[in-house]
């Protein structure tokens, strides 16, 4: 699927020989991916990026193969779709957001454009204007240790609180 490919595309660990993937949004991806995408990924290379960050929430990637150029743009829905030429917020898409949420899981917006090499020069800029691939749903599972933790941390009165990125249905399902 499109959305799979150009989210893999934008993962710096199928750049860079052993590297391995760090982070939940990327485990989810490799494990979608076949040896033959793996292969044709492989041909490619990331140019520049802006690594995600937790106040944008959202990274942003420069991608070569050949003599083609793509920016890429991954992360929370209402940020990259902020920076997106898509009309994506119509009620069957929030509703669907929502659903996703509520089942716990995280949902990352993918969006791309064509690019040139010296959109290098300032990411920033050339991440607005790009089109929405589509959306992925994915599981970000709790540590297994983590009811526990929070069980004895309760049993010896401190209180617990969630701190998350993620949206208010997701937190809620946690």
């Amino acid at each position: 699927e499109e959305v799979i490919l150009t989210a893999a595309e934008a993962a710096p660990f199928l750049h860079e020989k052993g590297k391995q993937a760090n982070n939940a949004f990327d485990v989810a991806i490799a494990k979608k991916l076949s040896k033959k995408d793996l292969a044709e990924l492989a041909e490619g290379k990331i140019v520049a990026d802006i690594p995600f960050d937790p106040a944008r929430r959202r990274n942003v990637v420069l991608c070569a193969t050949g003599t083609s150029f793509k920016v890429i743009v991954r992360g929370a829905f209402a940020e990259v779709a902020a920076v997106s030429n898509s009309k994506l917020n119509d009620k069957t898409v929030v509703a669907w957001l929502e659903a996703e949420g509520k089942k716990g899981r995280r949902v990352i917006m993918v969006a791309a454009k064509k690019a040139k090499k010296n959109d290098a020069d300032d990411l920033m800029k050339a991440e607005n204007g790009v089109e929405a691939v589509g959306l992925i749903s994915f599981v970000d599972p709790l540590k297994p240790t983590s009811a526990a933790a929070i069980a004895q941390a309760k049993a010896l009165g401190v209180a617990v609180k969630i701190i998350t990125g993620d949206g208010p249905e997701v937190a809620e399902a946690i």
